[in-house]
């Protein structure tokens, strides 16, 4: 049974949020983008998972009804190195969504068609209640036939190096015309006490 059949949840309403994950890069710190760098990175169980990313993307779930679509492409939904990794990067099993057992892309997709496949499968999505999280957003934006992938302009490239930061939850939120109104202009109390 794969990941993204496990818990199955009614969840269809048509303002449901979207957050198209990419893992390395994005929930983690220090990529850089190699090919080896990715290979050993698998390898790697004390691999260097963000838990400022973590903290972020629990917030977009729990706070904001964001679900989680996994757009990696090394591992198949049902493989236990893709299982491993979710439980290093600490995303619930709850956090994903449920509908569409084939969300996740296998290693030989492109992820441009992979999300826009997706996309038409679940025609109740709106585009427009989606983002993309990507260090690598080239990957996106093009399909194997050369026509357009996902909007650039709903991609919010990650620096790999750093990993999703706080930048970036305040970009998802703007792209689905949320705010989070516990913030001011000033750092707040969960900004400097986010993990590391």
């Amino acid at each position: 049974m794969s990941i993204a059949a496990e818990t199955a949840e009614l969840v269809k309403p048509e303002d449901q949020k979207i957050l198209f994950l990419d893992l390395e890069g994005v929930m983690t710190r220090g990529m850089m983008q190699s090919l080896s760098a990715v290979w050993m990175f698998h390898f790697d169980t004390d691999a260097k998972y963000s838990g400022a990313a973590t903290y972020q993307v629990s917030k977009l779930v729990n706070k904001f009804g964001f679900k989680i679509v996994l757009i990696t492409r090394h591992g198949h939904n049902d493989s236990e190195d893709l299982r491993r990794r979710l439980r290093l990067a600490k995303i619930e099993p709850s956090w994903l969504y449920r509908e569409d057992p084939e969300a996740i892309p296998t290693i030989h997709q492109h992820k441009g068609d992979s999300v826009m496949e997706w996309l038409g499968r679940n025609t109740h999505i709106k585009i427009e209640n989606t983002v993309a999280l990507e260090d690598n957003p080239e990957s996106l934006k093009k399909r194997r036939n050369g026509g357009t992938g996902y909007p650039e302009e709903r991609i919010i490239p990650v620096n790999g190096s750093t990993g999703m930061i706080f930048k970036d939850y305040q970009e998802v939120l703007r792209l689905v015309g949320l705010e989070d109104p516990t913030l001011s202009t000033a750092a707040t109390p969960q900004q400097k006490t986010q993990p590391q």
